[in-house]
């Protein structure tokens, strides 16, 4: 049952063969739990050479600080070559590196509880030069500072400054795309990119406290 958990949560990521003929990198980051002090990922990589008949998917379980967002370990859990040789489909998937780690006994380990998506009814977070703003239609109000985010997702900045050059266009759009709460944390899935384009995709999570989310649902009159 460990094994079999594992690799499911290892196939969910490595899920379709569509690639570029661009040079690129797709990243996926899914949140799995926390403790008091960490919380943990999955990332996944795809790197596509430049044709849509190879790539390299990797992933990652990373621990990172809930206070800064540093990684603080990094373990590689699976390396996959996808090669189509003759170009009709025939995809062989060529395991390069796994690792049996049981994921979940890992985490108990770490003492951390799984931590569930959730949809903030009425609610809508928005980024920009001010930061991560919360909404509800009709008042507004800070969250987190641009600086902020940027300790956890070191390429948001940057992201961002192409989205004010190229407004509109989809490969450089920084959004909120999943949302999760703990009894003491929101965290927040960023994306920026066009998923399975023929550019870059990059997600991360920031981090919050509940107490920090309480203060501006009341600010918003929420």
């Amino acid at each position: 049952m460990k094994s079999f958990i594992t690799l499911a949560l290892l196939n969910l990521l490595f899920s379709g063969q569509v690639f570029s003929p661009e040079k690129a990198i797709w990243e996926n980051e899914t949140l799995l739990g926390a403790n008091e002090y960490n919380f943990y990922t999955l990332k996944a990589y795809r790197h596509i050479n430049g044709n849509y008949y190879y790539a390299v998917d990797s992933v990652f379980l990373l621990e990172k600080s809930l206070g800064s967002g540093k990684v603080l370990a990094k373990v590689v859990l699976r390396v996959v070559e996808n090669i189509d040789e003759d170009g009709n489909g025939n995809w062989q998937h060529c395991d390069r590196f796994t690792n049996q780690l049981d994921i979940i006994g890992y985490l108990r380990k770490k003492k951390a509880s799984l931590i569930y998506a959730k949809n903030f009814t009425g609610l809508t977070f928005k980024l920009g030069n001010e930061g991560l703003m919360l909404n509800n239609k009709e008042n507004e109000t800070q969250l987190v500072s641009r600086q902020y985010i940027g300790n956890y997702i070191p390429w948001f900045a940057e992201y961002l400054d192409y989205q004010q050059a190229y407004p509109g266009d989809p490969d450089f759009q920084v959004r909120v795309s999943q949302e999760y709460q703990s009894a003491s944390h929101i965290f927040l899935v960023v994306e920026a990119g066009a998923s399975q384009g023929d550019t870059d995709f990059k997600q991360g999570i920031i981090v919050l406290s509940q107490d920090k989310f309480r203060v501006a649902k009341k600010l918003i009159g929420k």
